[in-house]
């Protein structure tokens, strides 16, 4: 339980640092050029996050295996799902979103593509803490910052609505 407790309290201390001010920031929602920063920002320090503490992946890991069983137990308000999710509906009715994007699966969508690609990147020979114990087939695709900026597209590019590219 401290475990888990600890790991959340990471996760959530990580999304406030990153986000500052900025998830009370009125204009957040209603600039693209903010919000896709704010999602980029976001994406970028999940993504260096889980390089600096592998063992948060793997922890997340086993409590999606398990159920949530202890998470769930340990959970409090607001916590990082929480505030991501207020943003998300103040972008839904910006439009900023997608058109067919609920916001409800923003906050789902944002973190889980960073955590479970990077579940897969050592599978596919993609070294993402960058010192080059793996290589990938392609140039590129062995590349740790070139990996995190393909989540950043990935992720960007399926929220925001096309439009404001």
């Amino acid at each position: 339980m401290e475990v888990v407790k600890r790991a959340d309290q990471l996760g959530d201390q990580m999304l406030a640092d990153v986000s500052g001010d900025l998830l009370n920031d009125e204009r957040l929602t209603k600039d693209a050029g903010k919000f896709r920063l704010f999602l980029e920002t976001v994406v970028r320090s999940t993504y260096d996050f889980l390089v600096q503490n592998p063992r948060f992946l793997k922890i997340y890991s086993w409590e999606a295996a398990e159920g949530w069983r202890t998470w769930n137990q340990i959970s409090y308000r607001p916590d990082d799902i929480t505030q991501l999710l207020n943003l998300a509906k103040q972008a839904k009715e910006n439009g900023l979103l997608r058109a067919g994007l609920d916001p409800y699966y923003l906050p789902i969508l944002l973190l889980s593509n960073v955590g479970f690609s990077m579940q897969h990147f050592s599978r596919f020979n993609i070294d993402v803490t960058g010192d080059g114990q793996l290589d990938g087939e392609s140039g590129a695709g062995g590349n740790s910052m070139h990996a995190r900026e393909q989540l950043v597209q990935f992720v960007v590019y399926g929220i925001m609505e096309p439009s404001l590219l």
